[in-house]
């Protein structure tokens, strides 16, 4: 395990962070939840380059989660171009309030 962590950390400097976008970037999410515990992992993937653009450990997947999900990206400089999902409840309600 120590190796492994040591070689993705070291693998992973060297890549451009997504936290730190110059400009703002348009992108087709790739939302869902993963379960580990039963507690949600919420995922949302770049569909173009299948980058994941944020993970996060998540205490329920209501509205409400996926709202503060969504806003953090849009304060890193991603827009929407759309979303794909397997149309969970918290994630269908969030996306119908944003209209």
């Amino acid at each position: 395990m120590g190796h492994l962590c040591t070689f993705l950390q070291r693998y992973g400097s060297g890549l451009s962070s997504t936290l730190t976008m110059p400009s703002l970037k348009l992108v087709f999410y790739l939302s869902d939840e993963i379960f580990t515990i039963n507690s949600p992992i919420l995922v949302t993937i770049n569909a173009q380059s299948t980058a994941i653009l944020k993970i996060e450990w998540a205490s329920d997947r209501s509205e409400e989660t996926w709202r503060t999900h969504f806003t953090q990206l849009e304060n890193h400089q991603f827009v929407s171009l759309g979303l794909a999902s397997n149309r969970g409840t918290g994630l269908v309600c969030w996306l119908l309030g944003s209209f």
